[in-house]
Order: structure tokens, then C-alpha cells, then sequence
């Protein structure tokens, strides 16, 4: 018995880390041992019950609490979700076709290079930038098109082949305002997914490499958000041979656009 204490103490104080395994092991049992005793001394001495009481107590009361505010937290988001298939359904459409889209979305996100065949096949077709006002403003044209998944450039009065570029830059913008929903003309819900399905993004560029001309004939680098998008079509359009138009609801953009010896037009008028 006298070896068997010498070794547990050995074990126990582990000074060399010889017996790291034995010794957590044995700290192990030791925490055990000492959960069981206080266990046996609370239910045993009157005094230990009452505390097991207020523990019982304080547990339940705990999940009680976590239960409703989980319940609450539950009602809340299916009331959130069940406004969102209202508004949706008022808007003539349902979640599936919504989920059609974002898988749609989904599967285009790899494409967003301007890759030498995008341009070559660009080339031989009419090819616009458009801005969030622009595309703001073909909500009402595009939704039947929305309804059908299916994207026709002829509804927006322009050729049936056109190719469309923009920004993630407008499509946040264009996000912001489908979200809040509280801003005169913002599209319905699910629009910017299906216009960035059938939309092209314009890749990154520092501000520092892009110019636009002003109206006083000074080139400079872009400070606001119109100089900036004519900027990355003038960019495109000099860097790749293709011929790019603006369209935008902004008379800003037309002014710099023809500054700049581009092509511009507003939503729905004529070429």
C-alpha cells in the first residue's frame, strides 16, 4: 500500500513529464472522486439540499428564459419571412422563381472577366455600360421578362442582341434601393439578381489608372461616381477596340460622355 501512495504522488506531481498520460489520467479520476463526494455531501447534509434546490430551481428558470426568447426569436423571423411572400406575391411572382434566379446568379458569378473572346464576340454587337438609374428605370419594361427568367433586350427598345456591362458598384446601389423599398421608383424584390444574371461586370480598376475629360477640357483621374463609370467605359472602350454607350438618366454622364467622344442615351429613347 505504501508503494501504491509513493506512485500516485510520483504520478501526480509529473516533475520529469514521464507519466504525462498516467498523470492526467489520474488528475481525471481525481476530479471524479471529488464530484462524487460533493455530490453524496449535498444530498446527504440538509444544508446541501437546499442549495441542490436553488440550483434546480436557477437551471429551470435559465431554459425557461432561452426558450422564450428562442420562441420569440422564432416568431419574429417567420413573420419577417411571411411580409417577404406577401410582398412577393403582390409583385406577381413566388420564391421559387426567386430561387431559380439566385441559382442562376449563382452559376454566372466565375464569368465576370472581360476575357479576349467576351470582347471579340462584344465586338460584333451593340454594347452598353449601363448605371443604376439605368437600370432602375427598365424595371417596369423588364418585368415580364422577370416573370419568365427570360431576358430580351427588345423590351428596353434596344437590339436584340445587345451586351450589357456595369459595376458592382451600381448593382450595390441598385441592391440598396430594391431593399429598403421606401425610395420613389425602387425596383420590386429580386430584380437585381435577374439583371446581374444577363449583365457583365466591369473588373476593378484603381481610380488612379482611369481619366475622364471635363467640361473645362482638363483630363483628370474620376472624384464622383458618374466620372468614374464613364472613366471605365472610356477605359474599355479604348483598351479592347469596342465601342461602348452610356445609358444613363444622369444629364452629368451624357455631358461627360460626349467630353470624352462617347455615345450616350437615356432609357427608352430612340438611337
Amino acid at each position: 500500500m505504501m508503494n501504491l501512495w509513493k506512485y500516485i504522488k510520483k504520478v501526480w506531481k509529473n516533475e520529469n513529464h514521464v507519466y504525462d498520460q498516467v498523470s492526467s489520467t489520474l488528475h481525471e479520476l481525481g476530479w471524479f472522486l471529488a464530484t462524487l463526494i460533493a455530490s453524496v455531501l449535498l444530498l446527504a447534509v440538509p444544508a446541501g439540499r437546499v442549495v441542490l434546490k436553488w440550483i434546480a430551481y436557477f437551471t429551470v428558470g435559465s431554459i425557461g428564459m432561452i426558450v422564450c426568447l428562442m420562441t420569440v426569436s422564432d416568431i419574429v423571423y417567420l413573420t419577417k419571412n411571411y411580409r417577404k411572400h406577401r410582398r412577393m406575391q403582390e409583385y406577381g411572382f413566388s420564391e421559387e422563381e426567386a430561387e431559380e434566379a439566385r441559382i442562376r446568379l449563382c452559376k454566372m458569378e466565375g464569368d465576370d472577366g472581360l476575357s479576349p473572346e467576351d470582347f471579340a464576340d462584344a465586338c460584333r454587337k451593340a454594347v452598353y455600360f449601363m448605371d443604376c438609374s439605368a437600370m432602375s428605370s427598365y424595371a417596369n419594361s423588364l418585368y415580364g421578362c422577370f416573370l419568365s427568367q427570360r431576358f430580351d433586350p427588345r423590351y428596353m427598345k434596344l437590339e436584340s442582341d445587345a451586351v450589357f456591362y456595369t459595376t458592382q458598384r451600381e448593382l450595390d446601389k441598385l441592391q440598396e434601393a430594391e431593399t429598403s423599398q421606401n425610395i420613389p421608383g425602387a425596383p420590386y424584390p429580386g430584380y437585381t439578381g435577374f439583371v446581374r444574371v444577363y449583365t457583365r461586370l466591369v473588373p476593378d480598376i484603381p481610380k488612379e489608372q482611369l481619366m475622364c475629360e471635363r467640361e473645362s477640357g482638363m483630363t483628370d483621374t474620376p472624384t464622383t461616381d458618374d466620372e468614374l463609370n464613364v472613366a471605365l467605359a472610356l477605359y474599355l472602350q479604348n483598351a479592347e477596340d469596342v465601342g461602348v454607350i452610356m445609358l444613363s438618366e444622369s444629364e452629368e454622364v451624357h455631358e461627360l460622355a460626349k467630353y470624352n467622344r462617347m455615345l450616350s442615351k437615356k432609357p427608352f429613347t430612340e438611337a
